[in-house]
């Protein structure tokens, strides 16, 4: 029922629709962006990584850095904008 979760607004509302985003946009790679965006992909990629990283629940997986959640400046784009500064981590 649509209605209720508007109705009910808040981060009910905000789940509705990044599962819908996910749903319409699964092909175009929007995923990681919103995300990102809502401060959920560190705990996405916890929750989705079974049977990537190994086998079953129990085999570890790499340690999910919290820096890696932005993309590094460009070299380039330090070098030719001195008021830049790289993002942590890099």
């Amino acid at each position: 029922d649509p209605t209720a979760v508007v109705a009910a607004g808040g981060q009910a509302l905000r789940d509705a629709i990044l599962k819908e985003r996910l749903l319409e946009l699964s092909a175009e790679g929007k995923r990681r962006a919103d995300m990102v965006r809502h401060g959920k992909f560190l705990n996405w990629t916890e929750s989705s990584v079974h049977g990537v990283c190994g086998a079953s629940p129990s085999t570890s997986c790499p340690a999910r850095a919290a820096y890696r959640v932005v993309f590094p400046i460009s070299v380039n784009a330090i070098g030719s904008n001195p008021l830049l500064a790289q993002n942590k981590g890099y």
